[in-house]
């Protein structure tokens, strides 16, 4: 028989015969099965072991399978494990209130193990893929979260725009250095609007020469925010092609007023030296 991806599955069963014939059966087809009898040991098995799927039956002679499934459900270490309910009560309102507390699937007795077998494996194969899109995500946005933080504290932001297209993006730290309206909807007309006219025209003789392929993909440009004290802000725009051989604008946008305050003070001192020399004392 061809071996499939193995799951670990956690089979809480009390009927002992069954239990067997259904671990042989998941056995053959390349699955890791522990089976418990009672299902008061369900839930702190669970917790001692990580499993794939658990195949419950609802009805226990110890305690009820509903109850177990809301249990499962509502503990943050074990609600995403897929539950497959095993019910003799094939009434309506016996498989609506399994899916209700939580089943993954519902399947009635008796049935076929090597049916349940296969979609045991489609369930696992779900479950993984399902997880590790979603520990992709939550890297992502601590990723995103950090580089946030970073960007904040630096009083860095970022634009990208794919060249001619509507199609533009800005971090939120854009909002705050070009003091935009955090409604401003991110295009490039608004953002070259919010830099003062004077310079504006500098900036788009720079896009337009870097899509013509006139300069090298990288160019910086300086931008004085007219303020009581002035705000000095440093843009430096690159051509990169993606994928989709789509050219595309990224603009990285940094607030330099304390570099650029501190060299003026160093200017400052330097030349006041070489006006008032010190005077060695003897």
């Amino acid at each position: 028989m061809a071996q499939h991806p193995q799951a670990k599955i956690l089979l809480v069963e009390d009927d002992r015969t069954n239990a067997s014939l259904g671990e042989a059966t998941l056995k053959q087809y390349g699955h890791d099965v522990t089976i418990i009898h009672e299902g008061n040991l369900c839930v702190e098995t669970l917790l001692q072991d990580t499993y794939d799927v658990v195949l419950l039956d609802i009805v226990l002679p110890d305690c009820s399978g509903y109850y177990l499934l809301q249990t499962i459900r509502q503990d943050e270490k074990l609600q995403h494990i897929p539950v497959i309910a095993m019910t003799g009560l094939d009434d309506y309102e016996s498989i609506t209130q399994a899916y209700e507390v939580g089943a993954t699937d519902c399947i009635i007795k008796p049935f076929d193990w090597i049916v349940l077998a296969h979609r045991v494996q489609y369930i696992a194969k779900n479950s993984h893929d399902k997880r590790a899109l979603e520990f992709a995500l939550y890297a992502l946005r601590r990723s995103y979260n950090r580089l946030f933080e970073a960007q904040s504290s630096m009083r860095v932001g970022q634009w990208e725009w794919v060249v001619d297209s509507p199609i533009m993006s800005w971090s939120e730290q854009v909002y705050d250095l070009l003091s935009l309206d955090k409604d401003t909807e991110p295009t490039l007309n608004n953002l070259l609007s919010a830099i003062p006219r004077n310079q504006r025209d500098a900036i788009e003789e720079n896009i337009n020469a870097l899509k013509r392929g006139e300069k090298n993909n990288e160019v910086e440009i300086p931008i004085v925010i007219p303020e009581e004290n002035g705000r000095y802000l440093q843009q430096r725009i690159e051509l990169i092609t993606d994928n989709h051989a789509r050219s595309i604008l990224i603009g990285t946008i940094q607030d330099i007023t304390e570099r650029v305050r501190t060299d003026e003070k160093i200017r400052k001192l330097a030349y006041y030296d070489r006006l008032c020399p010190y005077t060695a004392v003897n």
